[in-house]
């Protein structure tokens, strides 16, 4: 991931801000119905959170979700709360799990 994060911006490391800019302009270009193209934004979106120490269900996820949400106009795709629900949950066996309740994540 270091490495993209270099590549994207000139040989530089890409900020949390740019990292973020990045994600809408990902999400801008993908259509919610592609399978391949959500699993991809939601990897972004759990990348950054990661990198940047963003834990689920803090005001900064939240804020930051409901920014791409907003900026990407996901409103006549998908209502906030489902989207939210696709964007921090890991599915696993159709049993949803909080990033923040997997052991050794923290």
């Amino acid at each position: 991931m270091d490495a993209f994060l270099v590549q994207r911006n000139g040989g530089k490391l890409m900020s949390k801000e740019e990292f973020l800019n990045y994600i809408i302009d990902f999400a801008t270009d993908t259509e919610w119905e592609d399978l391949k193209r959500r699993e991809q934004l939601r990897a972004l979106f759990t990348s950054w959170c990661f990198i940047y120490g963003i834990m689920a269900d803090t005001k900064e996820c939240d804020d930051t979700l409901y920014i791409i949400y907003e900026k990407v106009l996901m409103e006549p795709v998908i209502d906030y709360d489902e989207f939210e629900t696709v964007m921090i949950n890991l599915s696993s066996n159709g049993m949803l799990v909080d990033i923040a309740e997997v052991p050794n994540i923290q």
